[in-house]
C-alpha cells in the first residue's frame, strides 16, 4: 500500500499497470517465507485481488548471470570460486579478535540463558542471530514475556524470559549481526545484486540493449531477501547504522530522468524504510548521480572478479 501510494497514486510511475508483467519485475529467493512475503507485498500493492503477477524464485543473490557478465565484458565467470572467495571472508570475520573477543564475553553467555530457558545445551543450538530472529518477530509485536512449555517427567514445566533479558538479547544481537557482515565479506555477497539493479538502470535508459524477457518496457523491480540481504547491502553502501533491520525493511533504488537544460546526469535516490539514505555516494537528500553509482560498481566489479580469481576487462 506504501508503495502504491507513493509511484502508483502519486503519479511517479505513469502509466505503469502493476497488474502487469511487461511493467513489473519480481524476483525471491527460493524460501517459502520470502515469497509469501512477496505475495502479501503485492497483494498491497495490486488494486484487483485477482492479478496474477509472475514471481521468479531463485537465488539471485548467489552469482551474477554469465550473460550479465558479457554485457560487463568479463571473460569468464566462477560462481563457485566466488563463493569459496565469500566463505573465506566469513572465515576472516569469525576468526578475527574483535570477533571472538564479543563472542565470549557477549554471544556465548547470552547462548548460555537460551538453552537454559529452553532446557538443552548449549551446543545444541545454532548461531545467537537464529534465535535472536524469532524472539525479535515477538518482541515487535509487543509481547511482555516470552514463555517455553516443556514436559521433562509428566508435569509440564512453563518457563518465561522478561522483556528486559529479550531487550538485552536483541541488542547483543545487532552487535553480531553487525560484526558479522564485515566490509570485504558484504561486498562479496552483495555485488552480485548491485550488478544485476543497474543492469535494469541501463536497460531502460538504453531499451535497444535490453534483455527483451527480463528488462524491457518495466518500470519497477522488486526483489524480495532477507536481513541477510539488506545488511551487506547497506553495508557495501555505506550507511549500515548497525542496527538489525526491522521486519519488512525495504531498501528502494529509483532512478531519476534528468530533464532540467542545467542538468547534465540522470539521478538515483536511494531510501530506506522511506528515508533518504545519506553517505559518502549520496547527498543529505539520499540523491547521487547515475555515473557516480555506475562507476562505484564498477570498481567493486574489480575487486570482486579479482577475488574470485577471474581474469577480466571493465566495461
Amino acid at each position: 500500500e506504501v508503495f502504491r501510494q507513493r509511484y502508483m497514486d502519486s503519479g511517479l510511475l505513469k502509466g505503469v499497470d502493476e497488474t502487469n508483467n511487461h511493467d513489473i519485475f519480481v524476483r525471491s529467493t527460493g524460501l517459502p517465507r520470502c515469497m509469501q512475503s512477496a505475495a502479501s507485498f503485492l497483494a498491497g500493492l495490486h488494486r484487483s485481488t485477482d492479478a496474477e503477477i509472475l514471481t521468479h524464485a531463485d537465488t539471485w543473490f548467489r552469482a551474477i548471470p554469465q550473460k550479465l557478465l558479457n554485457r560487463r565484458g568479463a571473460a569468464k565467470f566462477g560462481s563457485e570460486a566466488c563463493r569459496r572467495a565469500a566463505r573465506r571472508e566469513q572465515s576472516a570475520v569469525h576468526s578475527s579478535d574483535e570477533y571472538q573477543s564479543a563472542s565470549e564475553k557477549r554471544f556465548e553467555p547470552t547462548m548460555d540463558v537460551f538453552a537454559k530457558w529452553l532446557g538443552t545445551t548449549r551446543r545444541s543450538l545454532p548461531d545467537v542471530t537464529y534465535l535472536c530472529d524469532i524472539l525479535q518477530d515477538e518482541h515487535c509485536r509487543g509481547k511482555k514475556e516470552f514463555c517455553h512449555e516443556r514436559t521433562p517427567s509428566t508435569k509440564t514445566v512453563k518457563k518465561c524470559l522478561d522483556t528486559g533479558t529479550v531487550t538485552s538479547a536483541v541488542d547483543v544481537c545487532d552487535e553480531a549481526f553487525s560484526l558479522n557482515y564485515s566490509l570485504p565479506y558484504s561486498r562479496m555477497l552483495i555485488q552480485p545484486l548491485l550488478e544485476q539493479i543497474l543492469l535494469h538502470m541501463e536497460d531502460i535508459l538504453n531499451p535497444l540493449d535490453a534483455d527483451p524477457l527480463e528488462s524491457i518496457s518495466r518500470r519497477m523491480f522488486l526483489y524480495f531477501g532477507h536481513d541477510s540481504t539488506l545488511t551487506p547491502l547497506l553495508t557495501s553502501l555505506g550507511v549500515f547504522d548497525g542496527q538489525w533491520p526491522p521486519l519488512a525493511s525495504r531498501v528502494t533504488f529509483e532512478l531519476w530522468k534528468c530533464t532540467s537544460p542545467h542538468c547534465r546526469h540522470h539521478k538515483v535516490r536511494l531510501l530506506y524504510n522511506g528515508r533518504p539514505l545519506q553517505g559518502d555516494l549520496t547527498n543529505t537528500m539520499g540523491l547521487c548521480s547515475l555515473g557516480d553509482l555506475v562507476r562505484l560498481i564498477g570498481k567493486r566489479r574489480d575487486d570482486f572478479l579479482a577475488s574470485c580469481g577471474t581474469e577480466h576487462t571493465s566495461r
